[in-house]
């Protein structure tokens, strides 16, 4: 897997997730809360639906590669690393915009990894290497 496999990997998820939610305030999860439940739309629905299957798409994949277990793992470690960052002074995880980017950070990784895990551990195909004739 090359350099542009492993940003493809990275950045799917990181949209994902950021347009599903994030503390910006300009998030599907805004947009809904502005429209539901008076004035849903055909567009709207589209939209919902979309996310619904990329959503169902990239953690059924996480899941199958990573497992329930290996998730809460990479989970539970990328958690850690956010309270050492936090505890060596790099960020605070006092405000609530933090812990939210913070968050949806764990999410978009542990995401990255499960898409990422099937093709890091295939070996890459390579042509056996050619046989010298001895009698030349």
């Amino acid at each position: 897997m090359g350099a542009p496999g492993v940003v493809v990997r990275l950045v799917l998820p990181a949209l994902l997730v950021l347009t599903s939610f994030n503390p910006t305030g300009y998030s599907y999860f805004h947009y809904a809360k502005l429209r539901l439940p008076s004035s849903v739309d055909g567009l709207f629905a589209l939209v919902s639906v979309l996310l619904l299957i990329a959503w169902v798409v990239l953690l059924r994949a996480t899941f199958k590669t990573l497992g329930s277990l290996g998730v809460v793992l990479m989970s539970l470690l990328l958690a850690a690393l956010v309270w050492v960052g936090a505890d060596a002074g790099w960020w605070s995880l006092q405000d609530g915009p933090t812990r939210t980017w913070a968050a949806l950070g764990v999410i978009t990784v542990v995401l990255t990894v499960g898409l990422s895990w099937g093709a890091l551990r295939r070996k890459p195909a390579t042509p056996a290497p050619a046989l010298e004739n001895p009698s030349g």
